[in-house]
């Protein structure tokens, strides 16, 4: 047997060798899956500025392979939805007269599937231009996405890059880790002080935790089964320089009457908002805590397009409890 064959596997295209070794499998959404890509290829963050978070590792992942000035991107995102029987047959109806889309199974293993989606319309004016994706149905029937993304310059070399492509998705494995749905309490050192948040979660709700160099935000997102419309988001701002979701969205001429709800122990001024014309429903508060640290703005501020959905977070945030270190 030929174990060079194995270990090593070189392809001339288009007068350029792109070389894909066993060496350069890089864990994507920190282990939820694994690919192996042409040897340069390098897991490379989005650049942000000093006033955003970064990105979050268990949240997207970017690969980025440069030939000369050809780039193609592999960006995966975690969807934080749920998968549905018949994946397969549902993404196909994503395909209409205005966007056609070919749907197709590639990969169908241990409760994983590996479903290719690529437009027969590609927008070729744009800077990143897009030529197919995976949605990765994990073994905890949550859903990824991989997309891939080519510059103009290697645009014009779209069959080559394809092949590329296709051999990063062919040597998809499954990683390790999943995402915990369960009702719990989970805990955190805000701001790394030795106060412990505790945030306890109902059933099918996920946290995750961004930080920059004098802020920290927590995002709670409940995952529901794709195909649902309802959406929701939990944001937790800890820092000094909040921005509120009414100035952020332009939500001044939609304010409806204020509530009080309980946060803390304590009575919790809320500010509402609802914008029909672009199904927007939006709850925040702002509240100083000097027991974590001096002059420290919590902003808790929630988005839906449901009431309901705002109601339930808010029952969220009337659990949350500190324990501060005294």
């Amino acid at each position: 047997m030929n174990h060079t064959k194995i270990l090593l596997l070189a392809v001339t295209i288009s007068s350029a060798t792109f070389v894909f070794s066993q060496k350069n499998v890089i864990s994507i959404l920190n282990d939820r899956f694994y690919m192996r890509f042409p040897d340069s290829a390098k897991n490379m963050s989005r650049s942000t500025n000093i006033m955003s978070a970064g990105p979050n590792a268990t949240q997207e992942t970017r690969v980025v392979y440069d030939e000369g000035d050809k780039r193609m991107v592999f960006f995966a995102q975690e969807l934080n939805i749920k998968g549905v029987p018949n994946l397969e047959t549902a993404l196909k109806k994503e395909s209409d007269k205005d966007y056609p889309l070919t749907v197709r199974k590639i990969f169908d293993k241990d409760s994983v599937q590996v479903i290719l989606m690529t437009p027969l319309k590609i927008e070729i004016n744009e800077e990143a231009i897009f030529i197919n994706s995976l949605i990765i149905k994990n073994a905890d029937n949550t859903l990824s996405k991989l997309s891939v993304f080519l510059n103009p310059k290697a645009y014009a070399s779209k069959k080559d890059f394809e092949k590329i492509a296709a051999m990063a998705f062919a040597s998809f494995t499954k990683g390790v880790r999943r995402i915990d749905l369960s009702a719990r309490t989970v805990s955190f050192n805000p701001m790394e002080t030795k106060t412990i948040f505790l945030l306890k979660l109902p059933k099918d709700y996920t946290v995750t935790r961004d930080e920059s160099h004098d802020f920290e935000v927590y995002k709670i997102k409940k995952v529901e089964a794709y195909g649902l419309s309802t959406r929701g988001d939990l944001i937790i701002y800890f820092g000094y320089h909040p921005s509120l979701f009414e100035h952020v969205l332009k939500l001044e001429k939609f304010k409806t009457a204020d509530t009080e709800h309980e946060f803390m122990f304590h009575k919790l001024k809320w500010f509402n908002y609802n914008d029909k014309s672009r199904a927007l429903v939006v709850r925040e508060g702002l509240f100083v805590d000097d027991d974590i640290s001096k002059d420290l703005q919590i902003h808790i501020g929630m988005i839906s397009d449901s009431q309901g959905r705002i109601d339930e977070m808010t029952s969220i945030v009337k659990d949350i409890l500190f324990k501060y270190d005294k």
